[in-house]
């Protein structure tokens, strides 16, 4: 209390207790488990909500996140994503089959030892694959070494037989993934699982990177989920990016 009347009585603004928790966090990952109650957090949540009620939630067990090109925000959304389904009490798996540059184990300070591409070509058990994280209900499995056939091993049948055994248990598996427009890894895990989501970079991606992201999986027949806008200003930019994204939808959405 005498804090906050001192911050009153001299002008100067008094944080609070999230947001000392934000200016403590280095990096979005983990936002909705480390400060629930920031803007951040709801973002995602809201992402959630968007995704839940896209679809029948017994079509919604295996999920790729992905985005047409690097450094567009994919693995922070897959991750934060995992967070907030977990949050709402649902057992979620998270894959790292981004086999060319894991993150996920950095993320949630995991060794990168006993990890997927190790289950796809060794005997790997179930047990030692599947990791436990600080986050209750979530679960990982890290990428393991960087393999020199990423994408031969995604789209193996020991990879299918995986996800089946991983749908036995979890209500959720989502995969991150490299970038659809670089190579093939996420068209190739595409047809094994329900649908993508597409993460893209405010006034970064080109409508035409999206386009083309679009017809890869026109083309694969993987049904796309949702896309997610990062780095976004929406007050600044809200006429460019409402009429931009409402003509991409209403060209390949629309009936």
């Amino acid at each position: 209390m005498a804090t906050g009347a001192r911050g009153a009585m001299t002008g100067e603004r008094v944080e609070s207790e999230e947001e000392k928790k934000l200016n403590q966090i280095k990096a979005i990952e983990l936002i909705p488990h480390l400060a629930p109650k920031s803007s951040f957090a709801e973002s995602y949540r809201t992402i959630r909500t968007a995704l839940l009620l896209s679809s029948p939630q017994e079509k919604l067990r295996s999920i790729v996140v992905s985005s047409p090109l690097p450094a567009e925000g994919k693995t922070a959304t897959v991750a934060n994503l995992a967070v907030t389904l977990a949050q709402a009490n649902r057992k979620v798996l998270l894959i790292d089959a981004d086999l060319r540059k894991p993150r996920l184990h950095r993320i949630f300070r995991v060794k990168n030892v006993n990890g997927l591409t190790n289950f796809l070509v060794s005997d790997v058990e179930y047990r030692n694959l599947i990791k436990t994280t600080e986050v209750p209900n979530l679960y990982l499995i890290n990428s393991g070494p960087v393999p020199p056939n990423p994408a031969e091993l995604l789209g193996s049948e020991k990879m299918a037989r995986l996800i089946d055994f991983a749908r036995q248990y979890f209500h959720h598996i989502l995969f991150d993934s490299p970038p659809v427009l670089v190579v093939a890894d996420a068209m190739v895990l595409g047809p094994i699982v329900d649908g993508m989501v597409l993460v893209v970079w405010g006034e970064k991606t080109t409508r035409d990177a999206l386009e083309r992201a679009r017809e890869k999986l026109d083309l694969m027949k993987i049904k796309l989920m949702g896309v997610v806008i990062n780095n976004l200003d929406l007050r600044r930019h809200h006429y460019y990016y409402k009429h931009y994204y409402y003509d991409y939808y209403y060209r390949h959405y629309s009936p």
